[in-house]
């Protein structure tokens, strides 16, 4: 499940964690509908790796706190610390959870 956050401040440090940050609109809204079936694809997972989903709106402190360039743009975090991104709309439900498990495996 994807948590809507409204600030930064509401992102977990601890843990393993992806952030999506996407605009409210058509490619955005088609994107974020493969991230949720990519999560479900990796929590039903037997080896299963726990971790937590969050989206935030695009800002201007959001695009110069993550150089942001490209939208939407996914972050995967483990304990704070940027392990992976990737960025665009072109990415189906299958490559999306593969990059959360490669982000979340580094």
């Amino acid at each position: 499940m994807i948590t809507d956050i409204i600030e930064l401040s509401q992102l977990p440090i601890e843990g393993k964690i992806v952030l999506f940050i996407a605009w409210d609109t058509a490619p955005c809204k088609k994107f974020l509908n493969y991230a949720r079936q990519g999560i479900e694809i990796i929590e039903n997972r037997e080896d299963s790796i726990k971790g937590s989903y969050f989206r935030i709106l695009n800002s201007t402190e959001i695009k110069e706190k993550y150089r942001l360039t490209t939208m939407p743009t996914s972050i995967v975090f483990i304990n704070g610390e940027e392990k992976l991104r990737f960025t665009g709309h072109l990415w189906s439900q299958f490559e999306i959870a593969d990059k959360i498990l490669e982000g979340f495996n580094k």
